[in-house]
């Protein structure tokens, strides 16, 4: 099942931080939900950690792109942070690298959002 949290790093910086498999469901819904009640907060730096996420599906991947399309149509940033090879394979095989920018680690992120 997915969890997710929020933590505040930094002044301004935002982590949503994900457990477990990210799949089509009432919990990928739920995580959705909350990145998009941050940015509607006027949250402009958001971190996604996936550290703790061992799967992803096209619902999940879709979930990502929306909520980091949505946060450049508000003028922020969002950055994931920590995915796992399977993970960064699904990435790799849907060629949407170049919109899900990934570092490796919520710090390397925070870095490259502060800066």
């Amino acid at each position: 099942m997915l969890e997710f949290q929020t933590q505040t790093i930094e002044p301004d910086i935002t982590v949503l931080k994900f457990t477990g498999r990210m799949h089509l469901g009432n919990r990928l819904s739920d995580a959705e939900r909350a990145a998009g009640n941050l940015i509607a907060e006027g949250k402009r730096k958001l971190v996604l950690d996936m550290a703790g996420v061992d799967y992803i599906d096209s619902a999940a991947l879709g979930m990502l792109l929306v909520t980091t399309g949505n946060m450049e149509k508000a003028g922020g940033k969002v950055v994931l942070a920590g995915a796992v090879t399977r993970v960064l394979d699904i990435i790799r095989i849907t060629h949407t690298g170049d919109v899900l920018k990934l570092h490796d680690s919520v710090e390397a992120a925070a870095k490259a959002l502060a800066g």
